[in-house]
């Protein structure tokens, strides 16, 4: 039995069928005969012991038949103990690769180096802005929301989402969690976008949908994001 095999075979020994059942039913275009069952806990720490045993080497070790082999591809980049800089020839080769939005938003949880390189994160994400595919776009606004909600940021994350358009619902999706989460950051300049018009009419939806459920916004925004949505379908 090679490295891959071993490695697989770990994974069917943590699946568990009746978590399979569950989530595959969350992704969308996942056969759930491509899923095993595997709980992310599970996942993350083979992750953290394949990036300390072969540092990026150990993406040859994962094979690439279930979700799970994906999803630890993506944890393992972000687990490697090198800059975020020296990760982006692997970030770049793993993009294609993401199918789904849990992958995709796991992954960009994983890069928290770019955090601590702002600049390199910041260039990588307007390339993947520029691009039309939709887990580009996606990972590029997921990244944004999780990293870059800084004064020098925030008014170019809010612009990229004013520039989702008529594009796939899970573009549409983060642009409007990106909205929410900067009007917990940045209310005032959040709700000058919000008002504007400008915001396609699904990603407005969405927006507001998020900042009501979200818990990080503050009584009095929350009652403004109300008037808000009153003043909009009353026009509507």
């Amino acid at each position: 039995m090679n490295k891959e095999e071993k490695l697989r075979e770990e994974l069917i020994q943590l699946a568990e069928p009746s978590y399979r059942d569950f989530s595959s039913r969350l992704i969308p275009n996942l056969q759930k005969e491509k899923m095993l069952g595997v709980r992310l806990p599970a996942l993350r720490k083979i992750a953290k012991r394949l990036a300390k045993e072969d540092g990026m080497e150990s993406l040859k070790r994962i094979g690439r038949e279930y979700f799970e082999e994906t999803m630890l591809r993506g944890m393992v980049i972000g687990c490697v103990p090198i800059s975020f800089r020296e990760k982006i020839p692997a970030i770049k080769d793993f993009l294609p690769e993401i199918a789904n939005w849990s992958v995709c938003d796991s992954f960009c949880a994983g890069l928290k180096g770019a955090a601590k390189e702002p600049e390199a994160a910041w260039e990588l994400i307007q390339e993947c802005l520029a691009d039309t595919r939709t887990y580009f776009r996606r990972f590029a606004l997921v990244m944004e929301m999780n990293y870059f909600l800084d004064d020098a940021h925030v008014e170019s994350v809010l612009e990229s989402t004013a520039g989702v358009g008529e594009e796939d619902y899970y573009v549409k999706m983060a642009a409007g969690w990106c909205l929410a989460e900067c009007y917990a950051a940045a209310p005032e300049k959040t709700d000058g976008l919000l008002r504007s018009g400008r915001l396609n009419p699904d990603v407005f939806r969405l927006a507001l949908r998020k900042i009501r459920e979200s818990h990080k916004i503050s009584e009095r925004w929350q009652a403004n994001a109300k008037k808000i949505r009153d003043i909009h379908y009353d026009k509507s």
